[in-house]
C-alpha cells in the first residue's frame, strides 16, 4: 500500500504534467520539479541495477498476499454454504460505491470532471470487462478487476488444489492467446475478449499466491523438498503467461520481469521470519496491523485523487514538497477511515437484519 501510493504521489508529481480523471487539463510543469528533490533516488537505483520497479513490486506483493488467503477463504465460504464471490462482494461493493461516489463528487466540485452514469456504475461494480465503457472514473483500478477474476474462478472451482491449478493456468493462457489469433473478430462480443485477456494475464499472480499457500498447507503430506519444485512450476507458468502477453500485446511492462517477483518473495520471507522471531511480541502491534488492513482497500482506491489534489492545491500555494506529501497521506487516510467505518456499520446493520 505504501509502496504504490508513494510512487503515485512522488513519480506523478515529479514526471507527469497530465493526470486524467484527477486534474482537468495539463500542468505547466510537474508539481515536484526534479531539481528540487531526490525522492526518486531509491527507485532509480533499484531499477538501474536490478530491474526492480516500486509500483510493480507493490502490486505484486498485494496480489500474492491476496491470493495466499484464497484457499482459506474458500473453506470458510463452503462452511457457510455461500459462494466466495458473493461473500467477498458484501464488503467489496459497498466500499467501491462509496469510494466512487466520494471521488466523483471531489473531481466534479474541484475540477469540473464528470463521467456518464454507465462509467460510474462500471467502475463501482468492477464490470468494465462486460460493459461498453472506455474509461474508469478512478485512476489505477484495473487491479480491482484482476482480483475480481480470481474470486470468480474460486466460485466456479470451489476448492483450489495443486492438482487443479495447472488446468486453471492453461485456461488463463488460452484466454490470453485467443484475441491474438483473431478469433474475437468473428464473435459478437468483439472487444470484450481482449478486455478479458488483459485481466487474465494478471490473475495468474494471485493464483501464484494460492499455490504458495497450498504448498505450505501440504508440507505435512508431502516432503518439504518437493514443495520448492512444485512452487517453481507455478512460478514458471506465471512468468510464461506474462511474457507471452508481453510478446503478443506489448502492454505487460515490468510485470514480466522476474526480479520484481524475486524481490516480492524476499520481502514475504523476511516478514515471515520476523513473525516467527517476534512470537508473542507481535501482538503488541497487532491492533495497528488490523487497523491498517481495515482501511487499506478504501485507501488504495481513493489515495490518488484525494492525495494528488491535496498536493496540487498545496503546491500551487507555495507549500513545500515534504509538507504536501504529508498532507496527502493524512487526507487520504482520514477519508479511508471514514469510508471504512461507514461500510463496517452498514455491513453490521445488514447482517443484523438478515441473520435471525
Amino acid at each position: 500500500m505504501f509502496l504504490v501510493s508513494w510512487i503515485h504521489f512522488v513519480n506523478t508529481g515529479t514526471y507527469v504534467q497530465e493526470v486524467p480523471g484527477v486534474i482537468n487539463g495539463i500542468l505547466p510543469q510537474p508539481l515536484f520539479p526534479k531539481s528540487l528533490h531526490n525522492l526518486t533516488a531509491p527507485e532509480v537505483f533499484l531499477w538501474q541495477n536490478f530491474n526492480i520497479e516500486f509500483p510493480t513490486l507493490g502490486v505484486i506483493l498485494f496480489f500474492l498476499i491476496s491470493g495466499y488467503f484464497l484457499p482459506s477463504l474458500q473453506e470458510k465460504s463452503l462452511k457457510k454454504n455461500t459462494p466466495l464471490l458473493v461473500s467477498r462482494m458484501t464488503t467489496f461493493y459497498p466500499t467501491m460505491f462509496l469510494c466512487v461516489a466520494a471521488v466523483g463528487v471531489l473531481v466534479w466540485l474541484t475540477q469540473g470532471i464528470t463521467y456518464s452514469l454507465l462509467d460510474y456504475f462500471a467502475t463501482a461494480t468492477a464490470t468494465q470487462l462486460f460493459l461498453p465503457v472506455p474509461d474508469l472514473t478512478i485512476g489505477p483500478l484495473w487491479y480491482m478487476v484482476a482480483l475480481f477474476f480470481p474470486y470468480l474462478i474460486c466460485t466456479i472451482v470451489p476448492r483450489l488444489s495443486l492438482s487443479n491449478l495447472p488446468a486453471i493456468y492453461l485456461c488463463l493462457a488460452l484466454l490470453v492467446v485467443l484475441p491474438a489469433c483473431g478469433i474475437d473478430v468473428y464473435l459478437p462480443f468483439y472487444g470484450y475478449l481482449r478486455k478479458i485477456a488483459h485481466v487474465a494475464r494478471y490473475a495468474t499472480i494471485p493464483l501464484l499466491g494460492s499455490a504458495m499457500a497450498l504448498c505450505h498447507r501440504y508440507q505435512e503430506k508431502i516432503p518439504k523438498l518437493y514443495c520448492v519444485p512444485i512452487f517453481g512450476f507455478f512460478f514458471g507458468m506465471t512468468m510464461t503467461i506474462l511474457n507471452l502477453a508481453q510478446e503478443l500485446y506489448g502492454d505487460v511492462g515490468t510485470y514480466s520481469e522476474a526480479n520484481n517477483f524475486f524481490a516480492a518473495f524476499l520481502i514475504i520471507s523476511i516478514m515471515w521470519a520476523l513473525d516467527k522471531l517476534a512470537g508473542k511480541s507481535i501482538e503488541r502491534i497487532s491492533p495497528l496491523l488490523v487497523w491498517v488492513k481495515r482501511i487499506s482497500f478504501a485507501f488504495y482506491i481513493i489515495h490518488l485523487p484525494f492525495g494528488f489534489l491535496t498536493i496540487y492545491y498545496l503546491r500551487n500555494n507555495g507549500i513545500s514538497i515534504g509538507l504536501s506529501l504529508l498532507a496527502a497521506y493524512v487526507v487520504s487516510i482520514l477519508v479511508a477511515v471514514v469510508i471504512s467505518l461507514i461500510v463496517e456499520k452498514f455491513t453490521a446493520y445488514v447482517k443484523a437484519q438478515t441473520i435471525p
